[in-house]
């Protein structure tokens, strides 16, 4: 295996650490910090639509299958460009969790694990600019449309995370 496949597999195993420290902690966070979060004046609440646990671990495992499926074909093809437009978008994911405690002010589900992966993320994609022969604007329609990509499929999560909830109910004994 080539380091540039190593690397392609690091992506799904990245992206699970990340998510489950928002899959363990995000309940408890929700329980613990619900009149906090109330009564900040912010546009929206963060996991706002995420009200239960398993719910969000399907959003999760769905991720993390399409990041696998991606990881998969990139091994597969030696195409790097669909991989790296999408863990450039991770990597934003990334910032963003640590930008979003400034108006929070406190700990927000996941911001350890984006801290402890940004270096490692932005190392790896200075990496790959050195070995994909991207020029500049490829490299930025790459990154657009990754994280276009990435906002939709998150969009699309969000929207039906209340349908994923309703059929684990569905198995719940009355």
């Amino acid at each position: 295996m080539t380091q540039l496949n190593t690397i392609t597999w690091l992506f799904p195993i990245l992206f699970m650490l990340h998510d489950f420290e928002e899959i363990i902690l995000l309940e408890a966070w929700q329980k613990s910090c619900k009149q906090d979060l109330k009564n900040k004046k912010l546009k929206r609440i963060i996991f706002s639509n995420c009200n239960n646990t398993p719910a969000f671990s399907i959003a999760v495992a769905i991720e993390f299958l399409l990041i696998s499926l991606i990881a998969l074909i990139t091994t597969l093809t030696q195409n790097y460009y669909v991989w790296y437009a999408l863990f450039f978008a991770f990597t934003l994911h990334l910032i963003l969790h640590c930008a979003i405690i400034f108006p929070y002010k406190h700990y927000v589900p996941g911001v350890i694990t984006a801290i402890l992966l940004l270096p490692i993320n932005i190392y790896i994609l200075f990496m790959l600019l050195s070995l994909l022969p991207l020029t500049p604007l490829a490299l930025i329609i790459t990154c657009l449309s990754g994280t276009t990509a990435m906002l939709l499929l998150l969009k699309a999560l969000h929207k039906y995370m209340h349908l994923f909830e309703l059929t684990i109910n569905n198995f719940t004994p009355q």
